[in-house]
């Protein structure tokens, strides 16, 4: 599926595309770094995505590749500027395993996953394929973020939207991702736009009765969750609307329902 390389730290985007102007063919990462200072002063932030380009154990580079994913950051920087957030790398997918086992009538997942061979600046590139919490990992690489939901009569329920490393990881991590609920549910409807006619999308306050009794439910909704749900459903131009019969909103196995009949709504064929 749809992959996001997004070569994007300090000044390093917008001056790499011009620092390799004329230069063609497969270089040695330090090679290319060199020939570049010759002939102008190259950023920190430059060097670095060379470095770091398809992993950083990689000695060598492929400049037309290179190119290619530059000219896709810019294009790409344009839509995380719509959705006014900094953006950053991930690769979508519909397939993945999740830590808890989840209720046989979860017919849909998508999800944000990191990965080694992606640009990340460099606190990120550490802080990665460290052990931290988080329900999927894929290659010892952590979700940036994930959703789950169910698909009835062609239309699509979104349930949960998360991100394990925004709610667990340290400062920096969640200031490089702050942005995840814009784009992951961009990403969603990117999905959805061509398969479902309608999209739903849970409120904050429903979402609380879900919680494992396990994790001490909050007795009032916390407003990472109201940004989650209900300012992402404004930002996308969603009505709230009743539903003619309710849907169980529950997603883990070992849990009874627990039922919503007022959702954000989007149609997807206007």
């Amino acid at each position: 599926m749809k992959s996001i390389n997004y070569l994007h730290y300090g000044n390093g985007l917008e001056s790499l595309l011009s620092f390799i102007d004329g230069i063609d063919g497969v270089h040695q990462k330090i090679d290319l770094v060199n020939s570049i200072s010759t002939k102008c002063r190259i950023s920190d932030f430059a060097i670095d995505i060379i470095n770091a380009y398809n992993g950083q154990n990689s000695p060598s580079i492929n400049v037309f590749n290179l190119k290619e994913d530059l000219i896709s950051s810019l294009k790409n920087q344009l839509i995380f500027r719509q959705l006014n957030c900094r953006g950053f790398s991930y690769h979508v997918t519909d397939k993945f395993d999740f830590s808890y086992k989840l209720d046989s009538t979860i017919n849909f997942k998508l999800a944000l996953l990191s990965n080694k061979s992606m640009y990340y600046p460099p606190r990120l590139r550490k802080y990665l394929p460290r052990p931290h919490r988080n329900h999927i990992r894929e290659r010892k690489y952590p979700s940036i973020a994930f959703s789950l939901g169910r698909i009835i009569d062609n239309k699509l329920y979104i349930i949960v939207m998360q991100s394990d490393l925004f709610f667990n990881g340290p400062s920096y991590v969640r200031e490089y991702i702050k942005g995840w609920r814009k784009v992951l549910f961009y990403e969603i409807l990117e999905y959805a736009k061509d398969k479902f006619d309608d999209i739903y999308l849970c409120t904050s306050e429903d979402i609380v009765k879900t919680c494992h009794p396990d994790y001490n439910r909050p007795k009032f909704t916390p407003e990472i969750w109201v940004h989650t749900y209900d300012k992402t459903a404004q930002l996308f131009n969603m009505q709230l609307t009743k539903l003619t019969s309710s849907i169980n909103i529950q997603v883990l196995n070992d849990l009874p329902p627990e039922y919503a009949n007022c959702l954000y709504y989007l149609n997807l064929q206007k």
